[in-house]
Parts: structure tokens; C-alpha cells; sequence
């Protein structure tokens, strides 16, 4: 199973990252041995504000050769299609081809503070605003718009659809998206197990538990299976959890460094730490 971890803003001592502590923290993920740097993407009012992802990704990109960049999940519904498609193909190129593309269509929060649109709503504009993305990535006409993607990138990157366990959600994974992303935030190990199944049984190939928090400082608390899901524990309790979801058939898992003390930012990894969390997978 492939093991991926964000980069915050602020580093471990809470100063805010610039440039070249972006790419610096870029540079240790990637040496720690991770395979993957997953971005989340933030629109919710009054919560913790968060960096635009694909700017955390594009300096990131530059810093490192082998890891997967991808963002997890980005909120789509309220963006323009042609500009977010100029956007994914300029990653994808910056990259080598190593971006991935996870989508969402954000949380009722977000959406109540961008004019309270209906649930409904707020996946139709998700899965419209896709299928011009995509088009536009392989070079198609919609209406209008026409951006010629460079060759080394025609296609744009994997689409992977970030959603819950519906039915409706799953079905759209496996039929126009290039993977599902479940986020551990809210979920349980039970909700996981049912999900992946039902997602295998429809057909799903590529499968990824996203911000998944990570403390292993904490201290230990018997997993209740149908409570949160978190690595909030000691290292051996935390190597024992990634193992049910390699076991549930997970391929892949993106981590995100909390604090067990609120605050209302992420607290990154030190670089012993990064290694003690990569060793959980060893």
C-alpha cells in the first residue's frame, strides 16, 4: 500500500512556511521514503484557512523527482472549468506527470458560505465541471474553449473522485473517474469496510483513505470500529490500524500530522518523525 502525508503551512514550530520551506519539507517527505504528498483543499468558513493546494504542489514539484503530488480532495463546484483545466494541465506538465487529480464537491459549510447551494446542486456542478475539465485535457472543444494541452500532457492527470459511500458516489467512481478517495475524517472502520467492498463489487479498482490523522504521541485508546478512524495512537497500534486497511484491500493512504492539543493549524512532522511514520509501513 502506498503511503502519502501532507505538508502544512506552518512548520513544526509554527512558523509560517514560505517558498523554500515548502520545498524543503518537500525534499524530507521525499527522502523519509513517502510515495506521495497529498494536499487537502479548505473553503470552509471560520475553521482554519488553508493555502490553495495546486501553489503548495507546483513548489513542491520543483523540489522533488519521485513522489505523487496530488490534492485530496479539491473542492471543484465553485470554480471556473476552463480555468481549472489551464491549471491541472500546467501541474501536470511542472510535475513530470506526477500530479493526481482528487475532486470534491466540498461540505454543506462550504456551500452555505457560497450562497447555501443545495446538496444536489453541488455535485451536478461537481461532475459538469469535470467532464469539461477532462474534455479540455484531452484537447476537445466545449463550446468555445480550446486549450491545445501540451503533448507530454494530452489527457490531464488521474481523476480520482473524493465522496462518501453511496451508492450513486461509487458508481460514479467507477464509471468516470480514474479512482475513489474515502476521508477518514468522520468515518469509521466499519463505514471503510463497507465501502471498499461495495466499491470492488461494482467494479472499483484504485482506492485511497485520505486526511488521515496521525499523532503517535497520543496515547492508547482501544479502536472502536465504529467510532472515528485515526492513528492517534502509539507506533504499534498505528502500524496494526494500516494493516486492517491493507487488509480491507486500500491501495493507497494519505496521512495528516495533528496534534492531539487543538490548534487551528497542522503541526508538520520533524524529520524524525516523518521517518517513525514511514516506518509504520516498513
Amino acid at each position: 500500500m502506498k503511503l502519502g502525508i501532507n505538508i502544512s503551512y506552518r512548520d513544526a514550530a509554527g512558523a509560517p512556511l514560505d517558498a523554500s520551506g515548502i520545498a524543503r519539507r518537500a525534499r524530507m517527505i521525499e527522502d523519509a521514503g513517502f510515495d506521495a504528498i497529498w494536499q487537502p483543499d479548505s473553503l470552509v468558513p471560520e475553521v482554519q484557512p488553508r493555502p490553495d493546494p495546486m501553489v503548495w504542489l507546483s513548489i513542491a514539484a520543483a523540489a522533488t523527482t519521485r513522489v505523487e503530488l496530488g490534492t485530496a480532495v479539491y473542492i471543484v463546484p465553485f470554480r471556473n472549468p476552463l480555468e481549472l483545466a489551464q491549471r491541472v494541465l500546467s501541474l501536470q506538465l511542472v510535475s513530470g506527470a506526477r500530479f493526481q487529480f482528487g475532486v470534491g464537491a466540498g461540505s454543506s459549510d462550504v456551500a452555505l458560505s457560497l450562497g447555501g447551494i443545495p446538496f444536489d446542486e453541488r455535485f451536478r456542478r461537481l461532475h459538469a465541471t469535470m467532464a469539461t475539465v477532462r474534455a479540455l485535457c484531452h484537447g476537445e472543444r466545449v463550446g468555445d474553449a480550446f486549450l491545445d494541452p501540451w503533448p507530454e500532457t494530452q489527457g490531464g492527470p488521474a481523476m480520482l473522485l473524493g465522496a462518501w459511500h453511496s451508492e450513486i458516489s461509487l458508481k460514479r467512481a467507477v464509471r468516470d473517474y480514474d479512482g475513489w478517495i474515502c476521508s477518514a475524517a468522520r468515518t469509521s472502520l466499519n463505514v471503510l469496510r463497507e465501502g471498499i467492498a461495495r466499491y470492488r463489487d461494482l467494479g472499483g479498482r484504485r482506492a485511497m483513505v485520505a486526511t488521515l490523522p496521525v499523532d503517535l504521541t497520543a496515547p492508547h485508546q482501544r479502536l472502536d470500529e465504529d467510532g472515528p478512524f485515526t492513528l492517534r495512537c502509539p507506533p504499534a497500534e498505528a502500524a496494526e490500524r494500516l494493516q486492517r486497511l491493507v487488509e480491507l484491500g486500500f491501495d493507497e493512504v494519505g496521512l495528516q500530522k495533528v496534534n492531539t492539543v487543538a490548534k487551528r493549524w497542522e503541526a508538520d512532522a520533524t524529520e524524525d518523525e516523518l521517518a517513525e511514520i514511514r516506518a509504520l509501513l516498513a
